[in-house]
C-alpha cells in the first residue's frame, strides 16, 4: 500500500489555536467548504455525539471515543 504525506510549517499559528478550531465542530462549517452542517449540543469530551452533514451527502451520527487533550480525538 501506498501513503503520501506532507507538510507545511505557518510561522506564528499555534497549537492551541488549532485545537480550539478542532473542537468547535459547531464552527467547521466555517473553514471546511465541503460540510452543510455540524451540529454538537455537548462538550467536547469523550462520549459526545454531534452530527456532520457533507454537501450532496447523508447525515452522519459521530462519536467521539478517544481524546488526548491538544493533541488528537477520534
Amino acid at each position: 500500500m501506498w501513503t503520501n504525506s506532507s507538510s507545511k510549517i505557518y510561522p506564528g499559528l499555534r497549537k492551541e489555536d488549532v485545537w480550539r478550531l478542532w473542537t468547535d465542530v459547531n464552527g467547521w462549517v466555517t473553514w471546511h467548504r465541503d460540510l452543510e452542517y455540524c451540529r454538537m449540543n455537548e462538550p467536547f469530551a469523550v462520549g459526545a455525539h454531534f452530527l456532520l452533514k457533507p454537501n450532496g451527502a447523508p447525515e452522519f451520527n459521530i462519536e467521539i471515543v478517544d481524546v488526548v487533550d491538544g493533541r488528537k480525538f477520534t
